[in-house]
């Protein structure tokens, strides 16, 4: 379904459908994905340079690589291990270096133990009380020695 246009009501927001429908509701939340990062800021960088990838997961970004090139990802995030593996799935033997500005490594997700829902039908509907609410439940999972990433996995549900 693709929306063309959002029109408010008195007391409701109208989203018009491509195929000709209408969809009425209270609230609309954009939810459009990450957008590409900005590009390095490096002298003599442009994003024209022909040997410099901004967006990694771009189709074209590891395209024109030679399968015994060398690269250099910026970054030693997760992010990170996306291309690298992308790269060595392609069958590329040439070397891989990861630069980190803290010289860390990616940090493998720990397991975490079950944490229970803690949000109901009466917990804040604003952004700034849920976070306070996710807060409070980490200080709570801190207290009692749990993960605060179970907390955060609590929230999938």
């Amino acid at each position: 379904m693709k929306a063309l246009s959002l029109n408010p009501n008195r007391s409701s927001l109208s989203v018009q459908l491509r195929h000709g429908g209408e969809l009425a509701t209270e609230t609309v939340v954009l939810a459009i994905g990450n957008f590409p990062p900005s590009n390095l800021k490096v002298p003599g960088l442009t994003d024209r340079s022909e040997r410099y990838v901004g967006f990694p997961w771009s189709h074209e970004a590891l395209q024109d690589i030679p399968r015994d090139g060398t690269v250099l990802l910026v970054g030693s995030g997760l992010t990170s291990l996306d291309p690298a593996i992308a790269l060595k799935s392609k069958g590329c033997f040439g070397k891989i270096h990861i630069i980190s500005r803290h010289g860390l490594l990616p940090q493998r997700s720990l397991q975490t133990g079950a944490w229970p829902q803690y949000w109901n039908e009466r917990s804040s509907r604003t952004t700034r009380g849920l976070l306070q609410l996710i807060r409070q439940e980490v200080k709570g999972a801190s207290a009692q020695g749990a993960d605060w990433r179970s907390v955060i996995d609590a929230c999938g549900p």
